[in-house]
């Protein structure tokens, strides 16, 4: 029954990020002046989350997200697609921990709400440029 309540939790957790791209759809006069707020979020949102692992869970894993999350940032960065990554590790920490601690899915719910958000706007930008060529 356990695994049964965390998949459904992961599950709508993981639709923070369909959420955030509806939300960025639907303010998208707000996009360009909220954009340094919706990072500065993310950012926040990330340290929680590792403070959160590194309090609760082997310093194993808590080394090993932390060494994908830089490896992948040295490696993304120009692409724009650090924050889907750092999404998808951040998931993928989650259910591997087997964890009973609902928190965890309560902020990587809300990092993929801002997620969301900058993966539209970085999308819609890049149609929009094309369109203008």
């Amino acid at each position: 029954m356990n695994l049964v309540k965390n998949m459904f939790l992961l599950f709508v957790s993981l639709l923070g990020f369909p959420a955030g791209f509806l939300l960025g759809r639907f303010t998208q006069e707000e996009l360009k002046p909220g954009l340094k707020y919706f990072r500065a979020l993310q950012l926040v949102l990330l340290a929680v989350f590792i403070v959160l692992v590194l309090l609760n869970y082997n310093i194993i894993l808590v080394f090993l997200l932390l060494a994908i999350i830089f490896f992948l940032y040295l490696k993304f960065y120009a692409y724009n697609y650090l924050q889907i990554i750092v999404y998808l590790v951040m998931y993928i920490t989650i259910f591997f921990s087997h964890t009973d601690h609902y928190w965890l899915f309560s902020v990587a719910f809300i990092y993929s709400l801002p997620t969301g958000t900058i993966y539209y706007k970085n999308l819609f930008d890049r149609i929009r440029r094309q369109r203008n060529k």
